[in-house]
């Protein structure tokens, strides 16, 4: 995606090209992209992410529920750090920390044989957890990244790199 092209609440855009998002009002507003089966990011969190930490919605989708989440997010699973929630039931979550200050590499791709996400992080398969089935990250209509649909729960970090596809990526094509 082209962040500038997208600013919404103007996240800082820094000299290595990423974006920076201040937990608070910065957010890429992107808008109906449709349905979707991968999602892949680079991402750098300001502060530690465990089972224990605030919630930070990273992506929303549609309604302010829906998205991908950092932290301790959902209270129907345990010891969660990143959390597909693609409805209002079906949780895929890792539960790999993240340290605060390192650039990490995300990948979630809809799994048909298993029906549930894959999540990789550094292109090592890391789901841990999941409760309930959805065949893709959900209709897009209100795609907004750094934060939820009610602009309530954002993301403290910097990101780059964002791809957004319509196909299931394999195992392969993640490490490359």
């Amino acid at each position: 995606l082209n962040a500038s092209a997208y600013q919404s609440a103007n996240p800082l855009i820094t000299s290595t090209n990423s974006m920076e998002f201040d937990g608070a009002d910065n957010y890429l507003q992107v808008g109906d992209i449709g349905v979707e089966k991968s999602l892949a990011f680079w991402f750098n969190p300001d502060s530690a992410i465990t089972a224990v930490s605030a919630a930070q919605r990273i992506f929303g989708f549609n309604t302010g529920y829906y998205g991908i989440t950092l932290g301790g997010a959902t209270g129907s699973i345990t010891g969660e750090t990143l959390t597909v929630l693609p409805d209002g039931s079906s949780r895929t979550a890792t539960t790999k920390e993240f340290d605060a200050g390192r650039w990490y590499f995300i990948t979630i791709s809809w799994n048909s044989t298993v029906n549930y996400f894959d999540i990789y992080v550094d292109g090592v398969l890391s789901t841990d957890l999941n409760t309930g089935t959805h065949f893709s990250l959900v209709d897009w209509s209100n795609f907004k990244i750094g934060t939820d649909n009610n602009l309530a729960t954002g993301f403290n970090g910097q990101m780059s790199q964002v791809g957004i596809f319509n196909s299931t990526l394999t195992a392969d094509e993640v490490s490359s």
